[in-house]
């Protein structure tokens, strides 16, 4: 089992529960993200594995995870990085922190990183209970998939437009 924080609306640390109890319980957790872009502007996401609880065969942000007992955001991206990507050298800058929400019953405080790189596909090392695919996004290409396929998306498209557009996390 694994112990996840649970945050109070300033961040802090108010109580630790098993990550399955914590799902659809509203309470409020920590997530980190990160946003990879490479040299020409694209956008790396990550669909995930038809294994997940939680949102399978969806397109998501290239990295993320839920932040577990005793580690910060940045060890928790890290460690999603490798495992997910098998990627384990990477520079990152700090982005917004923020509540996002899925539901009522889903509530996080989410930290964003980003990074950009030119990582050819063939350089990803997929953990395919994680990770389906990845793909390079151009930034009009993923506009036209969010029109074609909203549902096929993490949240919901009109976040990833206003993301994409405005730079305006959701």
């Amino acid at each position: 089992m694994t112990l996840v924080p649970i945050v109070d609306e300033h961040d802090n640390i108010i109580d630790h529960m098993e990550r399955e109890d914590v799902d659809g319980s509203g309470q409020l957790r920590r997530i980190a993200s990160l946003w990879l872009t490479n040299s020409h502007g694209e956008i790396l996401l990550a669909k995930r594995s038809s294994h997940k609880k939680h949102h399978p065969n969806k397109w998501g942000f290239a990295v993320a995870g839920a932040v577990e007992k005793e580690e910060s955001y940045e060890e928790t991206i890290r460690r999603e990085l490798g495992e997910e990507l098998g990627i384990y050298d990477l520079a990152m800058t700090l982005g917004p922190k923020f509540i996002t929400r899925e539901s009522d019953r889903e509530r996080f405080y989410c930290q964003y990183f980003f990074a950009t790189k030119d990582i050819p596909r063939q350089e990803f090392h997929l953990d395919p209970l994680e990770v389906a695919e990845v793909r390079w996004f151009t930034v009009s290409g993923l506009l036209t998939e969010l029109e074609k396929v909203p549902d096929g998306f993490l949240n919901n498209s009109a976040g990833w437009k206003e993301w994409i557009t405005n730079n305006h996390p959701f």
